[in-house]
């Protein structure tokens, strides 16, 4: 397996995932795109009607250089995701804090349904966290379910995983991870 940075060279790879494999057990989510916590949550009626496609919003980003994550590869095609990157790229999580300056978020994991449970997403993880810390990230947070009983309940990562890495929960009433690099 080969763990890739996402570049726009690497788009088509991505996309042929996100409208293939990866939400084939859950197709209520299949139009995502890994967009959801780079979106405000809170915006108008008029903003939600003039915002573009999640799609589209994905091709813009990676085009750009917004959207940053890592790509698991097996045998030439992408059998998992890891949306990762600064904190502040990710509208969803809310404003900026103060500190945030230097924090990596891991928001989703999103594995092909038929490779669950083979290391991938640990993999990707390890690749973030390397990567991440190479880059200059001081620290990395992530938010697992402390509730979640599915494959698509754990789209933020397990727990043990962010544990079996060195990541320490944050004090409050929101189960977050946090690791400094």
């Amino acid at each position: 397996m080969e763990v890739l940075s996402l570049n726009k060279d690497l788009a088509a790879d991505f996309f042929a995932f996100f409208d293939g494999p990866a939400f084939a057990d859950n197709p209520y989510w299949k139009g995502c795109y890994c967009t959801f916590f780079h979106r405000a949550k809170d915006v108008t009626r008029e903003e939600a009607r003039l915002r573009p496609s999640r799609r589209h919003q994905a091709e813009e980003m990676i085009t750009h250089g917004q959207m940053r994550g890592y790509l698991a590869y097996d045998g030439g095609r992408v059998v998992g995701w890891c949306n990762a990157n600064a904190r502040t790229a990710f509208a969803r999580l809310g404003p900026p804090n103060p500190g945030d300056e230097g924090l990596a978020a891991v928001v989703c994991f999103v594995i092909d349904p038929v490779r669950r449970m083979q290391g991938i997403a640990r993999a990707l993880l390890a690749h973030a966290i390397a990567d991440l810390a190479r880059l200059g990230y001081r620290a990395m947070e992530a938010y697992p379910s402390s509730r979640a009983k599915s494959a698509s309940g754990h789209y933020h990562g397990p727990l043990a995983l962010y544990e079996s890495f060195g990541f320490e929960r944050m004090p409050g009433r929101k189960l977050v991870v946090h690791k400094t690099l």
